[in-house]
């Protein structure tokens, strides 16, 4: 139970203290998408504890998929990461619209 590591549901420590370590230091970099979920997470979770819990899972699941797939890792950017929750809303509320019987257009506002 060093530095407060030991969760209720157990599990193996070393392989959280590197998941911490790598989620502080993904965290702390500039303009990538597991930094920008890192503070989305912040964001929401009042929970330190978890927080650390949820972005440890994040990077666990990217890792797996990663190993699973062969392929390497391609950065994809903190942008993404902020739009994707605002691109599944539109797609939401024109679902919404079209169930109630409207048809629905999406026309970008222009911007002044």
């Amino acid at each position: 139970m060093p530095g407060g590591l030991q969760d209720r549901a157990g599990g193996n420590n070393y392989l959280k203290t590197t998941l911490v370590e790598a989620a502080l230091s993904a965290s702390r970099t500039k303009g990538t998408y597991l930094a920008a979920k890192y503070h989305i997470t912040a964001n929401t979770c009042v929970d330190v504890r978890g927080q650390q819990s949820r972005f440890r899972h994040r990077i666990l699941n990217v890792v797996y998929h990663l190993l699973s797939s062969g392929e390497s890792y391609k950065e994809i950017g903190a942008e993404s990461a902020r739009n994707r929750k605002s691109d599944a809303r539109k797609r939401s509320m024109i679902r919404e619209l079209e169930k109630l019987g409207y048809s629905v257009q999406k026309v970008e506002a222009a911007t002044g």
